[in-house]
This record gives structure tokens, C-alpha cells and sequence, in this order.
């Protein structure tokens, strides 16, 4: 008798809140504004973008740090006085920039249109996903340029070279 009352109450709060969470569903948040308006995958792809050029960025400033520092085996110059080295940190640095520029350029269009009241055509929202994902790649791009620059100093666990390559591993993303 206990059992059945206790199951028939959980019956009734069940559906309670399965009617609540269908409600909750259909109703859309009612926030105004441009940023509101933008559709959920140019949000998405762009913080995509937020954390693989952070990642690339941070492995740039440590590659710099790096650089100064470290002696190679055979000289007794720093690493930042060897023409590969600046090569590979003007590499990543115009990778990285690059990618940036071209991504905010994109979202800068797309916020235009929306703002203007109309909606990004097919077009215009693959080109925003497609500079998204480049950027990304980009930003691995450029960290696998300074990692192999920097010899076995990325492989230290300590390195934050070493843990970037690590986290755009863990996240899935490679250089194209």
C-alpha cells in the first residue's frame, strides 16, 4: 500500500516536471540586441577560435621566453639568435594574426547583416565556420613550428609548450 502511494507521487511529480521542462522548451529567451540574434553555430565556432589562438598565443610568448634563454647544444648563442628560430616565431606569429584578423573580419560581416534585421545566407555562414576551424588549425600550426624548433625543451612536462600541445591533442585539433 505504501509502495503504490509512494509510486503513484512519483508519478505525479514525473509529469509535473516533464510538463515544466516541455514549457521551459518551447519558449525562447526574450533578450534583445544583436549579439542575441547571432545564430547559435557563429557562437560556437567562435569560441572554438577563442581557445586555439589563446593556446597559440601562450606558446608564442613562451617559445620568445624560451628563445632568449636557451643555449643549443653546439653554441654557445641563444636560441632567438638563430635564423630558423626567428623564422619559425614570424611563421607562427603571422599564422596566428592571420587567422584572427580574417576570423574577426568575418564576424564583423555577419554582425552587420544580422544587425541590418536579415539573416546570413548559406554562404556566409559556411565562410564563418570554415575561418573558424582554419584558425584553429592555424593556431596548431604554428605551435608545432615553435615545438620543433625548441628541441627536446618541449618535451619537458614543466613546458608550457609541451602542455599546449597537449591540450589542442586532448581537444582533437591538428594542423591541416
Amino acid at each position: 500500500m505504501l509502495l503504490s502511494r509512494i509510486s503513484d507521487i512519483s508519478g505525479m511529480l514525473r509529469e509535473r516536471a516533464d510538463d515544466h521542462v516541455t514549457q521551459l522548451a518551447r519558449t525562447k529567451p526574450k533578450l534583445e540586441g544583436t549579439l542575441y540574434r547571432l545564430p547559435v553555430y557563429s557562437r560556437l565556432a567562435y569560441n572554438k577560435l577563442g581557445v586555439a589562438t589563446g593556446i597559440g598565443r601562450t606558446a608564442i610568448r613562451q617559445f620568445e621566453t624560451l628563445a632568449n634563454t636557451k643555449k643549443p647544444r653546439t653554441t654557445f648563442a641563444p636560441l632567438s639568435h638563430r635564423s630558423d628560430a626567428q623564422r619559425a616565431m614570424a611563421e607562427a606569429e603571422r599564422l596566428v594574426g592571420s587567422a584572427c584578423s580574417y576570423v574577426f573580419e568575418q564576424v564583423s560581416e555577419r554582425w552587420d547583416v544580422i544587425a541590418a534585421g536579415r539573416e546570413p545566407d548559406t554562404k556566409q555562414r559556411a565562410r564563418l565556420q570554415l575561418v573558424c576551424s582554419g584558425a584553429a588549425s592555424d593556431a596548431v600550426k604554428a605551435l608545432e613550428l615553435l615545438r620543433s624548433c625548441t628541441g627536446a625543451s618541449a618535451n619537458v612536462v614543466a613546458s608550457l609548450l609541451e602542455r599546449s600541445g597537449h591540450l589542442f591533442r586532448w581537444n582533437g585539433w591538428k594542423s591541416k
